[in-house]
């Protein structure tokens, strides 16, 4: 029993201890089915105007996309124009008959699929260290959780040849910084052949 108490508390100390890990969620309690107000004339209404409203705003949306995508589109294609040319923006106006708004592109990507790796290397060639930054992300071995034992060792100092008996280690190609401004130096041809390998953040249009 008294082995029993003493695991119990070091896995509390180390859930305590090391930053972003929490004991387990206590389970939920059934809830009761919801119960269905009926109001005064006037209040629903005005529950029928709200779902009117929450539709016509769904439509709305689908409608302000579909735009938005247009002019994204014309802003885009002047962007790279202009870009290849060495006049790199990362916003641009584009007026409408009476109006105005702003295209915003963003230097945000998400990572890589590894498996382009190689194709990266081959279309980059001696640049690619230059655009393209090995990151490693670590993750904490589910049998740590499940160990008392390893988890108080872990909040020891951990020798760097013990590192692999806690932890697991993925590597994730991205994008280096201002990715989206210098890629118009590696020229039309090499852009045209990346492209496909980049999922860059949609730009927003204000």
């Amino acid at each position: 029993m008294a082995k029993g108490a003493t695991a119990t508390k070091s896995s509390s100390d180390f859930f305590a201890t090391v930053k972003g890990m929490s004991t387990p969620k206590e389970g939920k309690e059934k809830k009761d089915k919801i119960q269905t107000l009926v109001p005064t004339a006037e209040l629903q209404a005005t529950v029928d105007e709200l779902v009117d409203w929450k539709r016509k705003e769904k439509e709305a949306k689908a409608e302000r996309e579909s735009r938005e995508a247009d002019v994204i589109e014309y802003a885009k294609g002047y962007q790279d124009e202009r870009g290849f040319e060495g006049d790199y923006q990362k916003s641009y106006r584009v007026k409408g008959v009476n109006e105005i708004v702003t295209v915003v592109s963003s230097d945000r990507f998400s990572p890589f699929n590894p498996e382009d790796e190689d194709s990266l290397k081959e279309i980059l060639g001696k640049k690619y260290e230059e655009f393209v930054e090995a990151r490693i992300q670590v993750t904490v071995k589910e049998e740590v959780f499940e160990s008392p034992e390893l988890q108080q060792e872990l909040l020891k100092l951990i020798p760097a040849d013990q590192f692999p008996k806690f932890f697991n280690a993925e590597t994730k190609l991205v994008c280096s910084k201002e990715f989206d401004r210098r890629i118009y130096t590696l020229g039309k041809k090499i852009v045209e052949r990346l492209r496909p390998l980049i999922k860059q953040a949609k730009p927003s249009v204000r």
